[in-house]
């Protein structure tokens, strides 16, 4: 996956995925980058939202910026995820997110969503001190030729699961589930690769 996603969805089309929540003050966002401020929800006692910075370091990793990405295939094992994986995990809520493709010597981004527009939930860690990192996997049939990773996406009968630390580790390679159907992906202005472009034409579609 690479370092953009958006999320613009409506807060009550939020609850729909993660029952009531007290709604935060969050803007429409279109094209969030690495260490901005994105929404995420948790559940510590009660599941909840909060806002943090995208990039996730352990207060003992020194060295290196943080980490925006994790592969769900090692990050339980990994010692830099190890304790967020354990023990602070998080749903990441996103309208989409952007790919780039080379084609013809330059990079041409592609957004991908929901085919009905539904908002989606990635599976996240994160840290105390610090912000959230976005899990990811291999990419299915159809999002290959653009990436060879996506996020993992949880659906509304696993995100409880993936919150709930205290689930069985065995049960949680079963969340993982395909989605190739349920999304698609077109190109989009070049210019989402500028952070400043952060308006709604930066998840339209464009003709190439």
């Amino acid at each position: 996956m690479c370092g953009r996603y958006a999320f613009f969805q409506e807060h009550e089309e939020l609850e729909r995925l993660l029952g009531r929540l007290e709604p935060l003050d969050y803007p429409r966002r279109y094209n969030i980058s690495p260490t901005q401020l994105g929404l995420v929800a948790l559940q510590d006692g009660k599941r909840h939202l909060a806002v943090m910075p995208w990039g996730l370091q352990p207060a003992w990793a020194t060295k290196g910026g943080a980490m925006i990405n994790a592969r769900w295939e090692s990050a339980a094992e990994k010692p830099y995820f190890r304790s967020a994986w354990k023990s602070r995990r998080c749903a990441v809520p996103a309208s989409g997110w952007f790919e780039w493709k080379e084609e013809g010597g330059a990079k041409q981004p592609y957004f991908a969503r929901l085919h009905d527009r539904a908002p989606m939930l990635f599976a996240g860690l994160w840290e105390e001190g610090s912000g959230y990192a976005i899990l990811t996997k291999d990419a299915e049939q159809g999002l290959r030729e653009v990436h060879d990773r996506m996020p993992v996406i949880l659906g509304e009968e696993e995100v409880g699961a993936w919150l709930d630390v205290e689930s069985p580790r065995d049960a949680l390679p079963g969340l993982v589930r395909d989605w190739a159907e349920s999304l698609e992906v077109y190109p989009v202005d070049r210019r989402v690769g500028r952070p400043a472009f952060d308006v709604p034409e930066a998840c339209e579609a464009i003709r190439t």
